[in-house]
């Protein structure tokens, strides 16, 4: 029998998981976005502002949807990231910062549509203490707070963020590691991060994994994207699908079909130079383009084993653009 880790029904929406407009430091407003972005396929966006929470679901309409949502940022103004500088911080080149996505799970519930503010955490706020910056701890209590409010977590551009494994190694409750950020990755080729997930799930710590624009400028649209696949076009279905890992990331490639079947994982997707399947410890399988003759790959089947402890794909498109799925963990299909 099979068993569908991409849900067999419903289809998938295409959606920009973080972006600004000129509601904080982004150069268009949102309603330009909104028509720039749907031409482009999307359906689902979330206007990420810095510091502010907005609801701007008075934009949605029967093929687009917004998910009412900010972006918080810790820095530590006075320490450089890595011990190798040993001159003054610079407020982006050496400084380590935190940023996260918070997505409303129901926006209409009360605890969420309270709040204010800083209730969650960051250091936007007048009258921050510069000289300590911020601690693992302070992270947690913020994504702590954010989750009683009725938030999804989500952790964004850990390279851009200068973060070390010191740090990931103490933070907990995340929901989702954005691994692929199009603006940063168009820039420096750097956030596309399969590494830092696997790091996170050899610690034990389940999460799925998304992918953004980081929308600033018109040059970061549609660098970087998540398919979340829901039976319906709705915010109440759209973030039920991502709380339940019904998603993939992408900066290309589609994954058409994902299933188990007698011990064997099927995929299906669009012209690749490879499919990657890789899972907690070395071993690892492929499935590459004929050399000789060109052709691409669109489909191919791996085996599993219990022993393997999680798996995931990563996808390579002809152009060398990448698509990786959720680790999935040889515990869920049993």
């Amino acid at each position: 029998m099979k068993r569908y880790l991409l849900p067999q029904d419903g289809q998938f929406y295409k959606a920009n998981l973080h972006a600004h407009s000129t509601l904080s430091d982004g150069k268009l407003c949102p309603e330009e976005i909104k028509v720039c972005y749907k031409m482009m396929g999307y359906s689902v966006y979330a206007y990420t502002e810095h510091t502010n929470y907005y609801d701007l679901r008075h934009l949605d309409d029967e093929n687009f949807i917004t998910l009412p949502s900010y972006e918080i940022a810790f820095r530590n103004y006075t320490r450089p990231a890595f011990n190798l500088y040993e001159g003054e911080p610079l407020m982006i080149d050496h400084m380590e910062c935190v940023h996260m996505n918070l997505f409303a799970i129901d926006p209409d519930d009360p605890k969420t549509k309270a709040i204010k503010l800083y209730d969650i955490g960051g250091q936007e706020a007048d009258g921050i203490d510069k000289e300590h910056g911020f601690t693992a701890d302070d992270i947690n209590e913020a994504i702590r707070r954010a989750k009683e409010a009725g938030f999804f977590v989500s952790y964004n551009h850990p390279h851009w963020s200068l973060n070390t494994a010191e740090l990931l190694s103490k933070l907990e409750g995340i929901d989702a590691l954005e691994i692929i950020n199009g603006g940063s990755l168009r820039s420096s080729g750097m956030d596309f991060v399969p590494h830092v997930y696997r790091e996170f799930a050899w610690q034990g710590k389940r999460m799925i994994c998304v992918g953004g624009d980081d929308t600033h400028w018109v040059r970061h649209f549609a660098r970087g994207w998540t398919m979340i696949k829901a039976p319906e076009l709705s915010h109440k279905a759209i973030m039920k699908a991502m709380m339940d890992g019904d998603c993939y990331a992408s900066a290309g490639p589609e994954i058409k079909e994902l299933y188990v079947e007698d011990n064997e994982l099927h995929i299906k997707t669009s012209a690749a130079q490879a499919i990657h399947f890789a899972t907690a410890g070395r071993s690892k399988q492929s499935k590459l383009m004929d050399e000789k003759t060109g052709e691409p790959v669109t489909e191919a089947v791996f085996k599993l084993k219990p022993e393997y402890v999680f798996f995931h794909i990563i996808v390579k498109d002809m152009r060398g653009n990448p698509a990786t799925t959720r680790i999935y963990y040889m515990d869920e299909l049993q």
